[in-house]
């Protein structure tokens, strides 16, 4: 399975870096009732990302997706994620999504 194409846009006049990570190493099943994961429930495969050109599999360490060097760089960070589903994953039940929380972190360079 494959996103939509995302795009980060920052303004920014020095150059600057973009972090994600995300709160677990796979996507796992969320209990939409009760608002929590449900244990012993996650995909196969860890989330991908593609960018210019790279793959990186998103994880809970910070994972540098772009740097931009100034001044004046590019605002915009575009990216796609990419998630493989295997033979062992069912889908959720009724009343479960299978859910990731991604953070993204800009950073500036001073």
């Amino acid at each position: 399975n494959v996103s939509d194409l995302q795009s980060l846009v920052v303004n920014s006049d020095l150059g600057y870096q973009v972090y994600v990570r995300a709160d677990r190493e796979r996507l796992g099943q969320w209990d939409l009732m009760l608002m929590r994961y449900v244990a012993g429930s996650e995909m196969a495969e860890p989330l991908l990302l593609t960018s210019e050109g790279r793959t990186y599999v998103v994880g809970i360490g910070d994972l540098l997706i772009a740097d931009r060097p100034g001044p004046s760089p590019p605002p915009e960070v575009t990216f796609r994620f990419v998630q493989r589903v295997g033979f062992g994953d069912r889908p959720a039940p009724e009343g479960r999504v299978y859910r990731i929380l991604l953070t993204y972190t800009v950073v500036q360079n001073v």
